[in-house]
């Protein structure tokens, strides 16, 4: 009991609000198709954003941004941008995954196409560790796990926990817990059993669609049009995830 009450107060402090200041770049036109996702490279010196089934790929210069390049080349409305840390390329998702090279040439084309998924992917995220592993959710209420076999992108594992529409996806720094949720109100708790295996090790329950971690054991999920945000926390003596606290939005 008394470990709990720890861990709890210790999951408090570290979900206090850290302050930052920002401030508005100089408004230049970019796009005006919708936008369903958007992504920085981890230098920050490169911006790509979905336009519709388009991708503009943006570089930031002297405070400001320059568009570089626009990508035609999906059929569907790109849903998931995501860049790699360790290597110059970026991935999109949306009837399938495309992996592209950040060099773009006058004619880009994608360097590799997966396309087990039988529909859109709704939701991906990276693990930028030794083993590099994309992990994709789709409507096809499957989350699938690809690891990189010499120039090949090879899926490994298929885990079909949920029962509908696959929404939303966090992977925490460590790369060894993997949290999803979906149309089907659930929430996965998914660890690493190793370097190549997944388990779902805990359900619980959620209307939502979006979720992430803030911390390597504390996750955040947001109910669906709900007026309060949750926040969860991992208890080391029960070996579970529970909600601790509920956070006033508008």
């Amino acid at each position: 009991m008394l470990k709990d009450k720890n861990d709890r107060q210790q999951s408090q402090e570290q979900s206090k609000e850290t302050q930052f200041t920002y401030e508005l770049l100089p408004q230049i036109y970019i796009q005006k198709k919708m936008c369903w996702a958007i992504a920085f490279d981890y230098h920050t010196k490169f911006l790509i954003t979905g336009a519709e089934s388009n991708i503009i790929t943006m570089q930031f210069k002297s405070g400001a941004l320059k568009r570089i390049q626009i990508i035609q080349k999906h059929e569907s409305w790109i849903t998931t941008l995501n860049f790699f840390r360790q290597m110059p390329l970026f991935i999109s998702g949306s009837s399938c995954i495309k992996i592209w090279s950040q060099n773009q040439q006058a004619n880009p084309k994608f360097l590799m196409k997966l396309s087990e998924h039988i529909s859109n992917i709704q939701c991906l995220v990276l693990r930028n560790l030794n083993p590099l592993v994309i992990i994709s959710g789709s409507k096809d209420k499957n989350i699938k796990f690809w690891y990189q076999q010499e120039a090949q992108w090879i899926c490994k594992q298929t885990i079909r926990e949920h029962s509908n529409t696959v929404c939303g996806l966090s992977l925490n720094q460590e790369g060894n817990t993997l949290i999803s949720c979906g149309e089907d109100d659930v929430i996965n708790i998914i660890k690493c059993q190793d370097d190549h295996q997944w388990k779902v090790v805990q359900k619980l329950e959620g209307q939502g669609v979006r979720l992430s971690f803030i911390s390597k054991d504390i996750f955040v999920f947001q109910p669906w049009q709900g007026s309060k945000l949750e926040l969860y926390t991992y208890s080391t003596q029960s070996g579970l995830y529970y909600k601790y606290q509920e956070l006033p939005i508008q």
